[in-house]
């Protein structure tokens, strides 16, 4: 063997021991070399690529050894058991001290977007990160406005967000080139306002779904993205989905934060109820702006935009509708952005109960906090003339009160009973209106007798003995009640 290429001849394991600690003209590192020229096994190649650049070479390295580990890991995977890396030597190569601009630049363009995120992760350099982030703002372009297609076709940032953690110049440029906020005046829908109501929900579902699946990938960066949407369209679409669709996932101290923000916009609603009830009642818009000036001056510019819109309504049906704004936004939020911090033992992250990092004391905090704000909605309930078939969500939120609520008062007692009423009468088989669907007429049904129980005398009490309440005496309750508790949240 002695006229064969000891590169040829030497295993690759051998020379990777043989080069531990050696500099760049020690024995070992010349064959070592020669292997990664001409060796047949992709993975020896790269593997010796990868001990010489980290080793022997770590501080100067040739040229054609770079080009050589960048071609090692980006070249097709002939070998079926080879297992796809992180483009750990691609990043080792293009991260050298030694790497040309000229190779780093060719190289990214030749990534794919799912490389440059994985080149792009929170151990690259400062220098490596900026160019990759460079290339990614060059890859985005304009960014359109969202449409449910960008959830099928998604733009190269949603692609690279799609994986993570990244370095922050990385994130810093997918998050800037991402889709804007869906823009109504350029869905063409040929004057049908139908369709283009049709299309302009889609897009919004889009736009929420596509920010859901951000925050779910990059949890820790939570924060930043609310502290960066401030100000954006994004601010609300951000706060809401960790709020309503991820909130076992947010910080505890982020969790408690948005929260207060979100109940703090509940007496807009009430000023706006109260000036559209003035107006019902034929006050004109400047009676009811120098009724409610001092009020009015502490309104942000946002919120006072909000309260010329409504005020200036002039369909008496969308005004009526405003008049109930407080109860319509309990509804929602009760259904909604709340349902899992006021039901934390029933929420599911997929298919699993979801595991909160918020402790349930906190959350219970919380939920005494939705309650005692919710509360302020009932003299804002009236009854509505309607044949529409009743809904669950038009009472839970009076379940959620009495439940949560650390004493349910006489008045407040008062406040629910008419709703109650209300509801019972619209589920009545005598009633003119449609009725509602077999589910929702059965947990309608639930929903009212758990808020029964609460309203009747003697008062129960408190916490954990109000709910046994609700749910019945112990000696009484049937497995069918039981289980209709534990559904609804305890």
């Amino acid at each position: 063997m002695s006229g064969q290429d000891p590169a040829a001849v030497l295993p690759c394991n051998f020379l990777l021991t043989a080069m531990t600690g050696s500099g760049p003209d020690d024995p070992a590192v010349q064959p070592a070399a020669q292997q990664v020229r001409t060796g047949r096994s992709r993975h020896e190649r790269s593997a010796l690529a990868e001990a010489l650049l980290s080793g022997p070479h770590a501080q100067q390295a040739p040229q054609w050894l770079l080009e050589a580990a960048v071609a090692a890991d980006l070249e097709p995977k002939a070998e079926t058991y080879h297992v796809e890396g992180g483009m750990t030597l691609v990043a080792l190569a293009l991260g050298h001290p030694s790497c040309p601009a000229s190779l780093q630049d060719t190289t990214l363009k030749r990534c794919t977007l799912e490389q440059l995120a994985l080149l792009g992760s929170p151990r690259a350099g400062e220098q490596l990160a900026g160019a990759i982030a460079e290339e990614l703002r060059i890859r985005g372009g304009a960014t359109p406005p969202m449409t449910p297609q960008l959830l099928e076709m998604p733009t190269p940032a949603q692609i690279v967000l799609r994986r993570g953690p990244l370095h922050d110049l990385v994130f810093e440029a997918a998050r800037d080139t991402l889709p804007v906020a869906p823009d109504p005046d350029e869905l063409d829908a040929d004057g049908d306002t139908k369709e283009w109501l049709r299309r302009y929900k889609g897009a919004c579902a889009a736009w929420e779904s596509m920010w859901r699946q951000i925050l779910g990938r990059h949890p820790e960066r939570h924060r930043e993205l609310v502290r960066w949407a401030d100000g954006t369209d994004a601010k609300w679409t951000v706060r809401n989905e960790l709020l309503g669709s991820l909130p076992w996932a947010v910080e505890p101290g982020l969790l408690a934060e948005l929260a207060a923000a979100d109940l703090e916009r509940f007496p807009l609603e009430i000023l706006v109820a109260e000036a559209c009830r003035m107006r019902r009642a034929g006050s004109d818009e400047e009676q009811v702006l120098a009724h409610f000036a001092e009020e009015l001056s502490a309104l942000t510019d946002e919120e006072q935009i909000d309260f010329s819109t409504f005020l200036g309504l002039r369909s008496t049906i969308l005004l009526d509708r405003r008049c109930h704004a407080p109860v319509a936004w309990v509804q929602g939020a009760a259904s909604g952005a709340w349902r899992h911090l006021l039901n934390p033992t029933q929420a599911k992250d997929g298919y699993q109960l979801a595991p909160w990092r918020t402790p349930a004391a906190t959350l219970a905090g919380l939920a005494t906090m939705f309650a005692e704000t919710a509360a302020r909605a009932l003299p804002f309930w009236e009854p509505e003339e309607r044949y529409s078939a009743i809904s669950p969500r038009e009472v839970v939120w009076v379940r959620e009160i009495v439940l949560h609520l650390p004493t349910v008062t006489d008045d407040v007692k008062a406040g629910i009973r008419p709703i109650v009423h209300e509801a019972r009468k619209r589920l009545s088989a005598h009633h003119p209106g449609f009725p509602p669907r077999h589910d929702h007429r059965r947990e309608l049904e639930e929903i009212l007798d758990t808020i029964e129980r609460v309203l009747a005398d003697p008062p129960p009490s408190v916490g954990g003995d109000r709910r046994r309440t609700a749910l019945g005496a112990p000696d009484k309750v049937t497995v069918h009640e039981s289980a209709v508790w534990r559904a609804a949240g305890e």
